[in-house]
């Protein structure tokens, strides 16, 4: 079984390589989902850096816990944000493919 923080590091890279090939298409969204993953994995090595600082001097400070997992919490958010604009910009496509097909085949009929 895979130890929780190379876990966190592999879907990390993962949400950072769905950005980066989404790139291509010169997109707001794809930008969007790129900061999202970099904050994402950022305060990942955040926490992992405060667990093991934290284990080493003894003293549980939560609320530095509680403004990492927002941190976390927020580049997720932003990446969700990011991959509903692609889904809704994928999708204006393909209506205005199906709204120019029905077009063509009503321009061909006559």
């Amino acid at each position: 079984m895979l130890p929780w923080y190379l876990a966190t590091f592999l879907i990390g890279g993962m949400y950072i390589t769905t950005a980066v090939i989404l790139l291509k298409e010169r997109h707001f969204s794809a930008w969007l989902m790129l900061a999202g993953s970099c904050i994402t994995l950022l305060g990942q090595i955040c926490t992992i850096a405060f667990s093991l600082f934290r284990m080493s001097s003894g003293n549980p400070n939560i609320e530095i816990y509680y403004a990492i997992s927002a941190f976390v919490h927020f580049g997720a958010l932003l990446f969700a944000i990011g991959l509903l604009i692609h889904a809704f910009q994928l999708r204006a496509k393909a209506n205005r493919i199906q709204e120019l097909e029905a077009i063509l085949a009503s321009l061909q009929k006559s």
